[in-house]
């Protein structure tokens, strides 16, 4: 189900619409265990401060490149670095407008 992602954005233009995904229960689990193994290890290694916009990072990030940086910058490795490439590979997002 597509939503704009502002309030003031324009509804006639599709670039503006976001996704909403319905996730079954089990992967709300599993991102908030992922959430926290990766937090906890950023606040073990790394001091980061960082007030992006994110509202289109993820249409334009490169995911081969964040998954370098993650793993050579912040030294995400094993299972979690196996896992986020799964979740960022063969992903496709379509939305239908009118």
């Amino acid at each position: 189900m597509p939503v704009l992602k502002k309030q003031n954005a324009d509804p006639d233009e599709p670039k503006n619409y976001r996704p909403i995904f319905n996730l079954t229960f089990i992967s709300k689990v599993l991102e908030w265990i992922v959430l926290d193994q990766v937090t906890q290890l950023l606040e073990d290694s790394v001091t980061l401060f960082a007030l992006p916009d994110l509202s289109t990072a993820f249409d334009t990030v490169d995911h081969d490149l964040l998954l370098l940086h993650l793993e050579t910058i912040f030294g995400i490795r094993g299972s979690v670095l196996v896992w986020l490439k799964s979740f960022l590979s063969d992903r496709l997002q379509a939305v239908c407008f009118n």
